[in-house]
């Protein structure tokens, strides 16, 4: 005779096969949205350090299973719907031989018919395979580890000014801005809540800081494309910190109002940070005509921040 513990076990895996089987005949329940608040409490995005350095990662969602979800192992899972497509189609007929015959009309032309044709597209899932696609333009913008924990619902706005300001900038009311004021209080923190908003919401954004986009600009002249233009490419809006933390060289001073002449001509939106005044930033970094393109470019949006160190200075 079995023993009782055999039966048990037995019975276990018994119950284990009928709860994978129910399991597997209810259909995924209809994902939950995620805010953009929620990166890291989800586990969406990370911080690790390689090489000294700390870097931003991201991680991806697995398929959700919903409502035909497909998995893809690029992680841009995709959804199948059947499609119509309109198309023309000759008319025929049998004529009293039993051959098809092309119907004409009395000038002799073809007549057409309309018929709807069936297709299959490959769409993104709007929820795993759209987070997915967001996580990447997030990873590839430029942003770094300093935007972990930085975003829109955990930041203190010091006036109601600078609120409606930033929403104008992020809903395209208004093409640019220019924050300034002294170290810590607080544009860093806003340009990535904002750089994070802005990409969750569809757009292409590239996240730069004066000193390094110089530094990178410097190492990519490869004697075909100009990068002072190329950095610009299929970008919607701009984050650019730190204006004016650089070496004032005359290739750093010529470099940087090529930028922005590029940045005006492109028509992207674009706001700045900088830990210099306006007036600092004409005398010591730029000439007369970029300064009334940058003008241009953040119109009455030049917000002196005056709050505290918020990283806790001596």
């Amino acid at each position: 005779m079995k023993s009782l513990s055999e039966t048990l076990a037995k019975i276990k895996d018994q119950l284990e096969v009928m709860r994978e089987s129910v399991e597997q005949s209810i259909p995924p329940s209809k994902p939950q949205e995620i805010q953009t608040n929620e990166l890291e409490s989800r586990g969406l995005i990370s911080r690790e350090v390689v090489g000294g350095q700390p870097i931003l990662n991201i991680h991806l969602l697995d398929s959700c299973n919903y409502n035909g979800c497909i998995p893809s192992s690029s992680g841009i899972h995709t959804v199948t719907k059947i499609e119509q497509a309109e198309d023309l189609q000759v008319v025929t007929f049998e004529n009293e031989k039993g051959e098809i015959e092309v119907a004409r009309d009395e000038e002799g032309n073809e007549i057409f018919k309309t018929i709807y044709l069936d297709y299959s597209v490959a769409r993104l899932c709007p929820y795993c395979g759209l987070i997915n696609r967001h996580l990447m333009r997030f990873k590839n913008s430029g942003i770094g580890a300093d935007a972990m924990g930085k975003h829109i619902y955990n930041y203190e706005f010091e006036s109601d000014l600078l609120r409606e300001k930033i929403k104008d900038f992020m809903n395209g009311e208004i093409r640019g801005g220019l924050l300034w004021g002294k170290p810590g209080n607080g544009k860093t923190h806003l340009l990535s809540a904002v750089a994070r908003e802005l990409v969750f919401s569809g757009y292409k954004i590239r996240y730069v800081s004066h000193q390094h986009l110089l530094e990178s600009i410097k190492r990519s002249f490869d004697g075909e494309i100009d990068p002072r233009i190329k950095w610009l490419d299929g970008v919607d809006y701009i984050l650019f910190d730190e204006l004016g933390f650089c070496p004032k060289t005359d290739w750093a001073k010529q470099t940087t109002n090529e930028l922005i002449h590029a940045a005006h001509a492109a028509g992207v939106k674009i706001l700045f940070a900088s830990n210099l005044s306006p007036d600092q930033l004409k005398r010591s970094l730029l000439d007369m005509r970029t300064s009334s393109r940058m003008g241009e470019l953040v119109g009455d949006f030049v917000y002196n921040m005056k709050s505290q160190d918020r990283r806790g200075g001596f």
